[in-house]
């Protein structure tokens, strides 16, 4: 998935600076999201046996991705609690 697809995606499931946990089904997810000085929004997946997460930094306009693992699982949090 393109850099800036994740950051969208990441900044609707925390449209504002803080932390938010969701918890459903044997999935939880935790987002948080700093805006000072360059917005950085970090998400954790887990899962009974598995886990996934990703940093994404906005800055000047450039997205970048940290530390990406698992993003297929990412991708289903982001899908399953965004629906």
């Amino acid at each position: 998935m393109p850099n800036k697809a994740m950051l969208s995606r990441l900044m609707a499931a925390l449209p504002h600076e803080g932390e938010v946990r969701y918890h459903a089904d044997q999935m939880s997810m935790l987002v948080t999201r700093h805006d000072q000085p360059y917005t950085l929004i970090s998400v954790i997946v887990k899962t009974p046996g598995h886990a996934g997460w990703v940093t994404a930094e906005l800055d000047a306009g450039e997205v970048t991705l940290h530390h990406p693992r698992n993003l297929e699982l990412v991708d289903k949090a982001l899908d399953a609690f965004l629906a």
